[in-house]
């Protein structure tokens, strides 16, 4: 079993949008309460500017990024975003392509069956 990752999936919804039919991610606008000062707030918007969430390669060759100060598997947050609960189990990409995170291509999936 899995363990949900330090950021909920509210939290997850107010940072990013998802599309699960092109199963990319993209930024929302963060509300300006998440952050301690105007200073970061922006200098957070800054860095967000122009790079994709999940734009990096985990070394297994699935996408990840850091969202809200959280090291994240991008086909984990695509299931915790539409299902409202991070998986307890591993998320299997039924085409084999770890970088192809449409909602049709994930299933849960216990080890043996991965």
């Amino acid at each position: 079993m899995l363990d949900a990752p330090n950021i909920t999936v509210d939290q997850l919804r107010q940072l990013l949008e998802y599309d699960p039919k092109t199963g990319v991610f993209d930024w929302s606008e963060p509300s300006r309460e998440w952050f301690a000062s105007e200073a970061h707030w922006l200098a957070y918007k800054a860095k967000q500017n122009g790079k994709q969430p999940f734009s990096n390669k985990h070394s297994s060759g699935y996408l990840c990024g850091e969202i809200g100060g959280v090291s994240l598997l991008a086909h984990r947050a695509a299931w915790a975003y539409c299902y409202g609960s991070w998986p307890l189990e591993q998320i299997d990409h039924l085409n084999h392509d770890k970088q192809d995170n449409r909602l049709p291509n994930l299933r849960l999936a216990p080890q043996a069956e991965n």
